[in-house]
């Protein structure tokens, strides 16, 4: 489904998600919590804590970002794919590891624009998006 060529300190580990927030919270990766998932997605069920529900907060925006820094996403669906996106995946890949960037290259599903594919989506660390399109396996070198 994704490209993570990200395996530094940015990266978002799954267990981050599941990792307890605070002394007080009974979550643990081995044993989560039977309300675990509305934990993630609303903040501690187990305990009451803003604290916690802010950390929460900031892990699950992370993971949804697919962690900090600059990522990539790519247009890959069937559209996508049939203009080269999987090439274009690929050129980014070597050119970003050549340059010793550590970005994440996120496969997207259809984005609803055929005629313009392949689209390109750049997001900045301080969250500035970039939009392309029209890149194929011609057009991205």
């Amino acid at each position: 489904m994704s490209h993570l060529q990200q395996k530094d300190e940015t990266a978002v580990n799954n267990r981050q998600l599941v990792s307890p927030c605070r002394h007080q919270c009974g979550h643990k990766p081995s044993a989560p919590c039977a309300d675990l998932l509305e934990c993630i997605d609303h903040g501690p069920v187990c305990h009451d804590s803003e604290a916690c529900r802010e950390e929460r907060a900031a892990r699950r925006a992370r993971a949804l970002r697919c962690g900090d820094g600059v990522v990539l996403y790519v247009g890959a669906g069937t559209c996508g794919r049939a203009n080269g996106a999987l090439t274009v995946i690929a050129k980014a890949t070597k050119y970003f590891a050549h340059r010793g960037l550590h970005i994440p290259i996120i496969e997207t599903g259809c984005v609803g624009y055929c005629q313009r594919e392949v689209f390109v989506d750049l997001v900045t660390a301080d969250g500035v998006r970039l939009s392309y399109c029209d890149l194929g396996p011609d057009t991205i070198d």
